[in-house]
């Protein structure tokens, strides 16, 4: 019986020890570079945190240049195409506020390339209509003149 106990005190003692030490200690981070100036740490399970050190004033954590810019075509617009971005981008999403009874075309051109990248159909339901889609000539919107609806398009 003696023994027993000797050996009962021994496990347990080695087992709060061993939980002790496991529980002082942080968790193994590895810090990768990166060229933006931003720190990437990876955690032990494979999680990956991301400090940005160049974010101006703290308040969000989207970089300006992948913030989508945004414009509206109402009812009332002049009929006609309208560059909403020359160059290539992206076309974030179509806002329908308010659905027309004529068509909306959306498209990847310049002067030259002509590419349809959709057509909304004639009183579509109002939602939003996600793309995000790689624009490689411009984006035009091509309004038609019986056009009465309220659009949103987003794009960068």
């Amino acid at each position: 019986m003696k023994h027993f106990k000797t050996l009962s005190v021994v496990a347990i003692s080695i087992l709060i020890i061993t939980g002790a030490v496991y529980a002082l200690q942080a968790p193994q981070i590895a810090e990768l570079a990166n060229p933006n100036g931003e720190q990437v740490f990876v955690t032990e399970e494979g999680e990956t945190f991301l400090v940005n050190s160049s974010v101006e004033n703290g308040l969000g954590s989207v970089n300006r240049a992948n913030e989508y810019q945004s414009t509206t075509t109402a009812s009332g617009t002049t009929a006609g195409d309208y560059v909403i971005k020359s160059g290539t981008g992206t076309l974030g999403s179509i806002v329908v506020a308010s659905s027309s009874a004529s068509t909306f075309t959306i498209l990847d051109a310049n002067g030259t390339a002509t590419t349809t990248v959709a057509t909304l159909k004639a009183s579509i339901g109002e939602a939003t209509y996600t793309f995000d889609l790689n624009l490689y000539n411009g984006l035009i919107i091509t309004v038609p003149s019986s056009f009465n609806g309220q659009y949103i398009t987003t794009y960068r």
